[in-house]
């Protein structure tokens, strides 16, 4: 039977580094050095934190296993993708697709913690990090907006899929396990969006989750385990229950192979959300261009893709804090008028009397003429109207290797390790092909871990 699990299973199953063009491996690699360095950027991260010490509680291992990068600990291959998984979106800086999807956290952690513990060589890590990004993408493309608007958050809901495909290409699994895989996952995975009404930490946990479940959907997989073929485009699978409808069935797997989707995964100049990035990046350059003085600011206006205005969705939230408006556009403006620059200090501040009286001038609207990653700026002072935009704006955060290399430099005086262990990453991850086990770089990462 022909479905779409299973024309998955095929592209995963036979995906060889050999076979992908020279621009896919390169951006694998720069999804890698850019997780990994978020990673070590946010060691201070409190969810990182209870999330360890949550797994190291009941699944640490003495001598052997795969390594929690927050504190160079060993524990089981699904609890380090867990704990690493939490780590690598403990700063709020992941990977995007899009603004919904954020797919670094679920796919890097499980393909991590299983390439340790079976010492795969750096062409397989390649091929499991591009089958993973791919599937997730493939399902996420035409379906993600419907799964938000249906109150589900993107990024777990199809990162499972994504984890369980890295884990299954690695595993190198036969295209009938690696099916059964994907439809075990299409059933493990989850994620509303309440948590980021309300406040609370459900949403530091979730990619951590879909990490484990993407390496369990495939471990039930090698062990015999049958899922539904028509897990995905069931009448009660995964496409009706998240985005409900298989309208767009017929499109998931035609570009497999033919145009890799990874190639869109956007990167994070600021540690706020996907949405977040255009605006900011707009203010932080007319303030510089312009040598605002923000005491002169009367008004400004941020208009975004009306989708990206309302999220997590019309209505749904109440009585919003002014800094929280377009999932902290407002803060990031505002800091960046202020500073010049958008540091996660800043965005975190809800003290600071300058951003404050910036943050009740800003007004955020959806507008029918902004197109998804972008935005417009306008700011007005008692003597000018300044206006920016941009009108491409998953262009201004596409990233390749050389370009990633430059951001992660920038970001190094944050993370815990020196410069010298970064730039020795840097050359790990830039020969991967030639790598025979990956440890090596999981070790770099650890440095100064207590």
């Amino acid at each position: 039977m022909e479905t779409i699990s299973r024309r998955m299973a095929e592209f995963v199953s036979r995906l060889s580094v050999q076979d992908l063009p020279a621009e896919v491996i390169w951006k694998a690699k720069a999804c890698l050095l850019y997780g990994l360095s978020i990673a070590m950027a946010a060691c201070d991260s409190r969810s990182a934190q209870i999330a360890e010490a949550a797994i190291l509680e009941s699944e640490a291992l003495s001598g052997s296993g795969s390594t929690t990068v927050l504190s160079g600990q060993k524990a089981t291959p699904s609890g380090a993708a867990f704990a690493n998984g939490v780590l690598f979106q403990g700063r709020g800086q992941s990977d995007a697709y899009g603004t919904m999807a954020h797919f670094g956290p679920a796919v890097i952690p499980a393909v991590l913690a299983l390439a340790e513990q079976q010492e795969r060589s750096g062409p397989d890590i390649l091929a499991a990090l591009v089958a993973g990004y791919e599937v997730a993408a493939a399902l996420a493309k035409d379906h993600i907006k419907l799964s938000v608007a249906r109150g589900w958050r993107g990024s777990p809901t199809y990162g499972v899929l994504g984890a369980a495909a890295a884990a299954a290409r690695l595993m190198q699994l036969g295209a009938e396990e690696v099916m059964n895989a994907l439809g075990f996952a299409a059933c493990f995975t989850f994620g509303n969006v309440e948590c980021n009404i309300a406040h609370t930490m459900e949403t530091h946990f979730e990619l951590g989750l879909a990490s484990r479940n993407g390496l369990i959907s495939s471990w039930v997989a090698q062990h015999r385990g049958r899922a539904a073929p028509t897990a995905i485009e069931g009448k009660a699978g995964f496409l009706n229950l998240f985005a409900g409808t298989t309208e767009f069935a017929g499109k998931v797997t035609q570009g497999l192979g033919k145009r890799f989707e990874i190639l869109e995964v956007t990167f994070k100049r600021y540690p706020t959300s996907m949405i977040a990035q255009s605006p900011v990046y707009l203010a932080v350059s007319l303030a510089r261009q312009e040598d605002l003085n923000p005491e002169d600011v009367k008004e400004v206006l941020v208009e975004l893709d009306p989708f990206e205005a309302e999220y997590p969705g019309k209505g749904r939230r109440q009585d919003e804090d002014p800094a929280d408006r377009g999932v902290g556009t407002a803060q990031g403006v505002a800091a960046a008028l202020v500073y010049r620059r958008a540091s996660r200090d800043l965005l975190r501040r809800r003290d600071d009397a300058r951003i404050a009286r910036l943050l009740e001038r800003i007004s955020i609207k959806g507008s029918e003429g902004v197109a998804p990653l972008c935005a417009r700026l306008i700011v007005r002072t008692g003597r000018q109207e300044y206006f920016k935009e941009t009108t491409d704006g998953a262009r201004n955060h596409l990233f390749g290797y050389e370009d990633t290399v430059e951001l992660v430099r920038e970001l190094q005086p944050e993370m815990r390790v020196s410069k010298e262990t970064l730039e020795k990453m840097i050359e790990l991850i830039r020969g991967l092909e030639s790598a025979d086990r990956i440890r090596p770089l999981i070790m770099l990462a650890t440095q100064g871990a207590t």
